[in-house]
């Protein structure tokens, strides 16, 4: 008898550079940490929120107002996925203290600046390696 496959958790990705998509997506899915779903912007992000939970969600903020309007979503609970899921956030560069207290704000479990370590991003959404 063979045991049941353990799913894998969910995570979205709104990554709008290609080549760090699939470089997190490959990472994870070969490492048996998670199973990534890829959005390129904040609407296409939302859309996917609708449709199913995640369990934890990557956000770059190259459309910094699109990312903080989901983020409220999700914490008022207008999605599927839990109100209190983990959520990184991405950016190019250190983030202005009014958009840094506004993200801190809305539960933010981290917030880490590009070129990153994919082994940080997954670390900080508490995701292991099987």
């Amino acid at each position: 008898m063979t045991a049941a496959p353990t799913l894998l958790p969910g995570v979205l990705l709104l990554e709008p550079q290609f080549v760090l998509r699939r470089t997190v997506v490959g990472l994870a899915r070969k490492l048996e940490m998670a199973e990534v779903l890829e959005a390129t912007s904040a609407g296409t992000a939302v859309a996917l929120l609708r449709r199913k939970p995640f369990d934890a969600l990557v956000l770059d903020l190259a459309d910094p107002e699109g990312v903080i309007a989901l983020l409220r979503q999700l914490r008022l609970g207008e999605f599927p996925s839990a109100r209190d899921v983990a959520v990184c956030l991405t950016a190019a560069a250190p983030l202005a203290p009014a958009l840094q207290a506004t993200t801190e704000a809305l539960g933010i479990a981290a917030c880490l600046h590009k070129p990153y370590r994919i082994s940080s991003l997954l670390e900080a959404l508490g995701l292991k390696a099987r």
